[in-house]
């Protein structure tokens, strides 16, 4: 197939994130040693808009908008890109699947103090009552049926090996925010 096929772009994010969906597997199978972080130079809002465009399609994303709010020359972050996609994806579908009947949902990117850049989720979704706040990143705690309770173990596991923070504000009914920061520069992990 060639490049200018319309489509060329499906076909090659099929092929990278069969990929990604390979990696995904394996880490559920090595949940309790989680590999470490394989760094490089990563432009972030690069990266969550093409995460992005690929989670509007997905079935869990019916009648849900998503909006992007990119912080224009945010700083390059060192990270790992396969890592960060899980994460992101992750918690995009998570805000979709509080949307059953649709909504809105927005990806935000800021510096923050001390050399830390944060990324939002901010959903319009049912909220999540404070008694399961606290118990949300238990791993095999979920509140789904199909759900698994991993996702969001596996998604706070990556970002603390990435000497990052992940902080949850909810209200049943008025939606949710997760905020996600991230060191810009660090030692080795």
């Amino acid at each position: 197939m060639t490049e200018d096929d319309p489509n060329y772009r499906y076909i090659h994010e099929i092929k990278r994130e069969s990929k990604r969906c390979k990696k995904i597997v394996q880490d559920l199978l090595s949940y309790a040693r989680t590999p470490r972080p394989s760094l490089e130079l990563i432009d972030l809002n690069q990266l969550l808009a093409q995460i992005a465009d690929f989670a509007a399609n997905h079935t869990d994303m019916r009648n849900v908008i998503i909006d992007t709010d990119f912080t224009p020359g945010l700083p390059h972050v060192m990270l790992d890109g396969d890592q960060m996609r899980q994460v992101a994806i992750n918690l995009i579908l998570n805000a979709g699947g509080a949307m059953p009947d649709g909504g809105r949902l927005i990806i935000r990117t800021e510096t923050v103090e001390g050399g830390r850049v944060e990324v939002s989720f901010i959903d319009t979704g049912c909220g999540i009552p404070q008694e399961s706040i606290e118990k949300i990143f238990e791993p095999f705690y979920t509140t789904r049926e199909r759900g698994t309770g991993l996702g969001l173990a596996i998604t706070r596991q990556i970002i603390e090996q990435h000497h990052g923070e992940i902080a949850i504000e909810s209200a049943p009914g008025q939606g949710t925010t997760v905020r996600v920061t991230l060191p810009i520069e660090h030692e080795e992990l």
